[in-house]
């Protein structure tokens, strides 16, 4: 964890089990690693570890009712969404379940309209937005929207691209989509899946997705956060 007080990550105690293609969502001063793969057994696990930041202590809570990994994790107002992923016998899921920890419990919410796992998820305009990703039919371009308090979904323009792995970030009013995988043609024109590193801004007046940068290194697989920085002070990118 990052201390911005001091400019220096400072080690926390590990999770108890290892596990990968999980996701993380927070309550309170709670951090909550749900599902994914277990490292040993490459099985896809239910368990979700809490780490108490003020503890600083990892314990077990209440087990999700599926097992599975390349999930999304959301978190809003106190509530802990997972969404979609994958189970071991490679189906993608359009479940959606909210965790309470207070009355340690998962309830299941309205389904995605499309299955899928890996695929980007961010609160815009206060609702859950998903984008790409992929289940049994290959990589998907389309996205949807999640209402709150309506418990329902709705279609979202579509992605230019199918793409898995696309980070969604929402700053300042303003939708971002950046990197992932798609199917790219090669210099020997054969179709193979590929990193891309370009990133995506929507434009809400003309309800469309606008390429910004195409050349952006490191942007597949990555992970993006929302922050202020002095632009003046900014390398060129």
């Amino acid at each position: 964890m990052l201390d911005p007080l001091i400019s220096e990550w400072v080690a926390l105690p590990p999770m108890p089990s290892p596990r990968c293609l999980f996701n993380i969502g927070e309550s309170d001063n709670l951090l909550f690693a749900v599902a994914g793969k277990d490292l040993q057994s490459n099985e896809s696990l239910d368990t979700v570890m809490c780490f108490d930041i003020e503890k600083m202590k990892w314990s077990e809570t209440k087990k999700l009712p599926l097992k599975i990994h390349g999930h999304a994790v959301i978190s809003h107002k106190g509530l802990v969404y997972c969404i979609g992923g994958k189970t071991d016998d490679n189906k993608a899921l359009s479940k959606v379940f909210a965790y309470n920890h207070k009355q340690a419990e998962w309830r299941e919410m309205a389904s995605m309209t499309t299955p899928r796992a890996m695929f980007g998820s961010v609160v815009h305009n206060n609702q859950i937005l998903v984008a790409g990703g992929v289940n049994e039919e290959g990589l998907i371009a389309s996205c949807e929207t999640y209402d709150f308090a309506a418990n329902k979904w709705e279609p979202y323009t579509e992605f230019p691209q199918e793409r898995s792995s696309v980070n969604l970030l929402s700053n300042g009013g303003s939708l971002y989509a950046v990197g992932g995988f798609a199917m790219v043609q090669n210099e020997d024109k054969e179709v193979a899946p590929t990193e891309v590193t370009d990133v995506w801004q929507y434009e809400e007046d003309k309800k469309q997705w606008s390429g910004m940068l195409r050349e952006m290194r490191y942007a597949a697989g990555s992970s993006c956060v929302s922050m202020s920085l002095n632009a003046a002070r900014m390398p060129k990118l």
